[in-house]
């Protein structure tokens, strides 16, 4: 990867994972669903059942998620509008977390 990015040392990449303080190598997360017993807003007739996090960054190099055909990612493009992507259960759909941007 760190070739790929044209980064002077191919190492540099790497320690950052190995670091004492680094966040993380490789973790799993599940998100099940969760219900919000909140009354519903004016458009909606029902609570929601929401899954995962709300607006954030990613803190590590990479993120790779798998949708398993459920909606509700979105990213944000420039200029800030936030745009849903498509779940496709057939794909990997990888983030570019803070540590490379």
């Amino acid at each position: 990867m760190a070739e790929g990015l044209g980064v002077h040392d191919p190492s540099l990449l790497s320690n950052m994972i190995r670091d004492v303080d680094s966040d993380s190598m490789f973790r799993l997360n599940r998100y099940p669903p969760s219900s919000f017993h909140t009354p519903p807003p004016p458009h909606r007739a029902t609570t929601t059942t929401e899954i995962g996090f709300g607006e954030h960054t990613d803190p590590q190099m990479l993120t790779i998620l798998r949708s398993n055909d459920v909606g509700g990612l979105q990213i944000c493009v420039a200029g800030g509008t936030w745009v849903p992507v498509t779940p496709d259960p057939t794909a990997f759909c990888i983030n570019v977390g803070d540590v490379l941007q």
